[in-house]
């Protein structure tokens, strides 16, 4: 990689925690999160909503995440 110019890098990976409570709760804050809830839950949303919460919490226990950072 230096030779075209990138340096340093390095790499992270681990479970996915996309709509879990503790995901949330980190990834928007608190307001945040309550916003999020507030909106996916009306009625327009809300059967989405659940439907993304159901996958991310039960199948989608499988995910996890890889990400790449260098400095160029």
């Amino acid at each position: 990689m230096t030779a075209k110019g990138f340096q340093a890098v390095t790499q992270t990976h681990g479970k996915m925690t996309l709509l879990s409570p503790s995901g949330l709760l980190r990834d928007e804050g608190f307001l945040g999160t309550i916003k999020m809830l507030r909106r996916g839950l009306q009625k327009e949303n809300r059967q989405q909503f659940q439907k993304m919460y159901r996958f991310f919490n039960h199948t989608g226990k499988k995910l996890r995440y890889v990400a790449f950072c260098s400095v160029k």
